[in-house]
């Protein structure tokens, strides 16, 4: 339940500006479809934040003066989420530079050799696990506590050979021999550019409004005559289809034709039995044109699939005929065996 802010319409009685309470249905979500319904009937939305007419605004029920659009609490959510995913993804990035050369040199052999005694292993509840102890160079050079291991796991107490890459200042990490500390840092680069790259582009394409997706779908068949499945299809769905929604409030044929019947009743010479005998004469001429439509699509679909499957029969027919051809040619060349 929402509590919707409308002006003067034919739907409400004219005392100007205020707060109703409303109800939405369908899916709130990006371009979907959604109706608001009130005690004096249902108002039209297009989208879950693209407004049509004869509504501004939403807010919670009992919010006084607060005006939001369907799907804003939800977008709220999202952006708290995206910035989350963001930092955290910087962050993870930047750790895992700084282990990109460290690491990369230990797979290849290069650092001070040493060994690292495990004094702690802090073990989360789904396997991962960071080991802390002390390192101590072969050489007897440097003696460093607290330190990480990078690459490998070991119990408390256990002795690991490690490599250093420093030149004497401390570390917060030594690394173990061979390939497991660069591929590891490489795996967390990769996946924070991940979660980066998905958060701006969640971003970007941020609830674009359903008007923008049916103009792109219609677009790239401007100034073009209907011959194709796709084309028949684009305006079928994204033209005819969203002005019918818009008409009937996301109402079908048959119940607007049942309303239809109903008020002739009762009210045969009433202007909104005429308004919803035009309205259902419309969804009836829509209905048959998108049919007509859609299956032209279907039959352009069938004709793709034969189109492929000839050319692929084509192509296997020519693999055989040379195969066929070789083979005449091979028992041309085979001696006959003798007869007596």
């Amino acid at each position: 339940m929402a509590r919707l802010r409308v002006s003067e319409t034919d739907l409400l009685p004219r005392h100007g500006m205020r707060g109703v309470p409303a109800v939405v249905h369908g899916p709130v979500a990006d371009g979907g479809w959604v109706s608001i319904t009130t005690e004096a009937g249902v108002l039209p939305v297009a989208g879950a934040v693209q407004p049509l007419r004869r509504w501004s605004s939403l807010g919670d029920e009992g919010t006084a003066g607060v005006g939001r659009r369907v799907g804003r609490p939800s977008r709220v959510v999202d952006a708290l989420v995206q910035v989350v995913m963001f930092g955290l993804g910087v962050a993870v990035l930047g750790f895992s530079v700084q282990d990109l050369s460290p690491s990369w040199d230990a797979a290849h052999g290069r650092g001070v050799p040493g060994h690292f005694t495990v004094t702690s292993a802090e073990c989360g509840g789904r396997g991962g696990c960071m080991y802390l102890g002390t390192f101590r160079s072969t050489d007897g050079r440097y003696t460093f506590s607290d330190v990480e291991l990078v690459g490998d796991s070991g119990k408390v107490g256990d002795s690991v050979p490690v490599l250093y890459e420093g030149d004497g200042e401390t570390p917060y990490a030594v690394y173990a021999r061979g390939w497991s500390a660069f591929v590891g840092t490489m795996f967390l680069a990769v996946v924070s550019l991940a979660m980066i790259g998905e958060s701006i582009r969640r971003v970007l394409t941020w609830r674009r409004r359903p008007s923008g997706r049916q103009k792109a779908a219609l677009e790239k068949f401007a100034g073009q005559k209907m011959t194709t499945g796709d084309q028949a299809k684009a305006f079928a769905d994204q033209y005819i289809l969203v002005h019918m929604n818009t008409q009937s409030n996301n109402k079908t044929y048959e119940e607007v034709s049942g309303e239809y019947m109903k008020a002739n009743k009762s009210a045969p010479n009433a202007e909104e039995t005429k308004k919803l005998g035009e309205l259902r004469q419309s969804l009836f001429m829509g209905n048959t044109l998108r049919g007509m439509l859609l299956n032209a699509y279907a039959f352009g679909t069938m004709a793709k699939v034969a189109l492929w499957a000839a050319i692929g029969a084509f192509l296997g027919a020519l693999v055989f005929l040379v195969l066929a051809l070789m083979g005449l040619r091979h028992a041309k060349r085979v001696a006959r065996p003798a007869t007596a």
